[in-house]
Order: C-alpha cells, then sequence, then structure tokens
C-alpha cells in the first residue's frame, strides 16, 4: 500500500479585541493525496488507485466571560474534497467520500465553558478529551473535565458517549445511556512526568458490554530528544 501526502497549512492568530474579552485564530489546511493499492496489495489491480485533494477551514474563538472565566467556540467550514458533490448543490463532501448537508460545510466540534483558577480548572461542554497519552481515549465528547492543582496533579472525567435516542431511561425500551468515567494521577519534573490512569464505561442498554482499564504513563526529556510511553 503506496499512500503519498503534500500538505499545506496557512495558520493565522489575531491579538485581542475588545478588551482581551475576545480573542481568535484559525488554520486553512489542503491536503494532496495519492494512493496505490488502497484497499488491497495487488499492484495489477489499479481500482483502488484515488488521486484527490481534499480541505478544512478551521476557527476558534475563545469569549472572557469574567476574571478565569471563558466560552470556547471551534468550527470546521468547508471539510470538502475538491470537486466532490458540490457543482449544483449544497450537499458538500467530505474527505473520506461521504457526503452530509450539514456537517461538511458547517460543524461545531467544541462549545465549552473553561473556568481557569488557582487551584482548579473545570470545562463543562463539547469538547476535546483523552487520558495517559491518548491511546485508550481520545476524543471530541460532551461532558465535564476538572483537573485540581496539587504537587501530583489530579484529573476527572465524565463524558455522556451516548443518550441512546431517547431522554428516557427505561431498561425495557433500550433507552438506557452509555457513560464514561475516567481519572488521572500525574507527577511531574523539570525533565520528566509519571502517572497512574484508570477509566471505564458504564453501559447501560441490554448489550451490557462496560470496559473498563487500568494503565500508567510517562515521558523524560533528554536534550533535544523526548520519550514517551504508556502501558494498559
Amino acid at each position: 500500500s503506496i499512500i503519498l501526502a503534500m500538505l499545506l497549512v496557512v495558520c493565522f492568530v489575531t491579538g485581542a479585541v475588545a478588551e482581551d474579552r475576545l480573542k481568535w485564530s484559525g488554520a486553512y489546511r489542503a491536503r494532496a493525496w495519492y494512493k496505490d493499492n488502497n484497499s488491497d496489495y495487488d499492484s495489477d489491480d489499479n481500482s483502488d488507485r484515488q488521486y484527490y485533494i481534499d480541505q478544512r477551514f478551521r476557527i476558534q474563538m475563545s469569549i472572557g466571560i469574567a476574571e478565569g472565566i471563558s466560552g470556547v467556540i471551534r468550527m470546521d467550514l468547508a471539510e470538502v474534497t475538491w470537486g466532490l458533490n458540490t457543482t449544483g448543490s449544497r450537499n458538500w463532501a467530505r474527505p473520506d467520500g461521504s457526503s452530509d448537508t450539514n456537517d461538511a460545510a458547517f460543524q461545531l466540534d467544541r462549545t465549552y465553558v473553561r473556568i481557569d483558577k488557582e487551584m482548579f480548572t473545570l470545562s463543562v461542554g463539547q469538547q476535546f478529551m483523552a487520558l495517559g497519552k491518548s491511546m485508550i481515549w481520545d476524543s471530541n465528547q460532551f461532558g465535564a473535565n476538572l483537573r485540581i492543582k496539587t504537587p501530583v496533579d489530579l484529573y476527572f472525567q465524565y463524558a455522556k458517549v451516548d443518550e441512546n435516542d431517547s431522554r428516557a431511561d427505561e431498561s425495557f425500551n433500550m433507552s438506557e445511556d452509555v457513560d464514561f468515567f475516567g481519572g488521572q494521577a500525574i507527577y511531574k519534573q523539570e525533565t520528566w512526568s509519571a502517572g497512574i490512569h484508570a477509566a471505564m464505561i458504564n453501559d447501560n442498554t441490554n448489550v451490557d458490554d462496560s470496559p473498563y482499564v487500568f494503565g500508567i504513563q510517562g515521558d523524560a526529556t533528554f536534550g533535544a530528544l523526548m520519550l514517551q510511553g504508556e502501558a494498559d
């Protein structure tokens, strides 16, 4: 399988506006792809050969509400493959080739409020969440993320993974929720850090699939070299 990509990224950042209450930044990304043997390893079969260009225009705004409190909004505009399902239609195409009237043309992927105080940081809403070195948990979710600032930093996470298409929580109609719970403790020094983490998904549907995980993590810097590791 051969995959070649050319990447163009243009980033922009503005200064503060209106007494430091509004800050915004963004980036434009364009990628040119060449893929051969994309779905198999048969070099004589060219049916899976692909050439295309995709793009994404991303904007993020941070709105100061009060001292240490801000609201964050991040949106992606026209995340599309050039020339795919766009002519004469509002139906934009995602880079993976699928299409949707709303999601690809305009996506709000982060909308949350952040409270940053001396002893803790709390963010609530649709946001990026990760545990450890992002091996077991790494996605945008609706939930809450709490960091308690102590010599050993403590992190607690909750996310609503699935409301199961109903606000009702009755097992007989298979509408129970799926929730994520996680936490980690990290000790940091100037050139290294180490920590432990644990997480579980509480699946109350009829499937009742509730995995859990424990792990350790760490990183160290040796001059210009950084090493990171995680074991779960």
